[in-house]
């Protein structure tokens, strides 16, 4: 199963993304993409999260494909939107 997640990026959406990809980088994931799409994964101590993202306008549209099934996908998301905020 796929979830959707859709995230409202304020400001300049290439200094974002490349923040995003020094965050995820420090935190053992990586971001490969550029400010239109790409691809990501994260680790966590119950198993690999991998994705898909997509960039509209200052929309960022994340396409969960993978993740540890007792790990909620709110508490994903919450994490996703720190990264992007």
């Amino acid at each position: 199963m796929t979830y959707y997640i859709v995230i409202t990026v304020p400001g300049d959406i290439d200094e974002i993304v490349r923040q995003v990809q020094q965050a995820a980088a420090k935190a053992g994931g990586t971001m490969a993409g550029d400010s239109e799409g790409g691809t990501f994964t994260g680790k966590t101590p119950l198993g690999p999260i991998k994705g898909t993202y997509a960039i509209a306008g200052h929309h960022v549209t994340i396409a969960i494909s993978e993740k540890p099934w007792l790990i909620p996908l709110s508490r994903i998301e919450q994490e996703l939107r720190n990264y992007f905020a």
